[in-house]
């Protein structure tokens, strides 16, 4: 279905409903911008957003969350809500790759003097957190892993990584570019030093009714967000 040309055929449908998302927090800066688009075709529809880490709102969806869409930054949980039929297979869908970024004190481009220095370095916690397990896979890439797994701190999520940084409870942090991009202090980090960060969508068995749900699923592969996603740091075509 082309996003283009469902509009008019969903706006009255969609009038005056409450569509609510479960969104990972890697997708805090950007999703007010993702909202505003969508209510600009569906101005009628309130948009409720959650934000936590991906993991978190899996078990959230799992245990009966009413949460009509969950838009994670990975595949592993939204393919295991369907897998546990709590969410709509056919709704699945990629919309962004997405990258890490090591901020805050940095020793100019240098990234391992950089890590090796600091005394503290933030991550999200990589048992529920994409991006946390991310940052491991490269902190082991770089044959770093072993010599600083005592400075790591844990964040929640990605975003309670980054305040660690700015609250000085930690030098540095491998975040979310998503969340750093266009601020000073930040290096990108190549993606040869993790397993690609895919992020995914799907409709939850509690949205399956919902018209403002299925429109939202299709628009995160249309046009307007993609420039949305890009600006914020993220690959849509790969």
């Amino acid at each position: 279905m082309l996003f283009p040309l469902v509009l008019l055929l969903t706006l009255s449908l969609s009038f005056g409903q409450t569509l609510y998302v479960a969104a990972a927090s890697s997708l805090q800066r950007l999703m007010p911008q993702l909202v505003e688009e969508f209510k600009s075709y569906y101005p009628g529809v309130k948009v409720k957003v959650s934000f936590a880490s991906s993991g978190h709102l899996y078990a959230q969806i799992a245990g009966g969350a009413p949460y009509h869409v969950f838009v994670s930054a990975d595949s592993f949980y939204t393919k295991k809500l369907i897998r546990r039929k709590k969410a709509l297979k056919d709704s699945y869908t990629e919309y962004a790759k997405g990258l890490l970024a090591l901020y805050g004190n940095l020793k100019g481009s240098d990234i391992k003097r950089t890590l090796e220095e600091a005394k503290r370095v933030a991550v999200a916690n990589p048992r529920h957190a994409p991006y946390g397990k991310a940052a491991v896979q490269a902190l082991k890439s770089l044959g770093l892993y072993e010599r600083l797994r005592r400075k790591l701190v844990y964040g929640a999520n990605v975003s309670q990584a980054l305040q660690f940084v700015h609250s000085g409870g930690a030098d540095v942090g491998i975040v979310a570019l998503s969340l750093v991009v266009g601020r000073d202090r930040y290096i990108t980090l190549s993606e040869e030093l993790y397993r690609p960060v895919i992020h995914s969508a799907v409709i939850t068995l509690k949205g399956k009714d919902s018209e403002p749900a299925k429109e939202f699923i299709n628009f995160l592969t249309s046009q307007k967000a993609k420039e949305v996603l890009k600006r914020f740091g993220f690959k849509v075509e790969w």
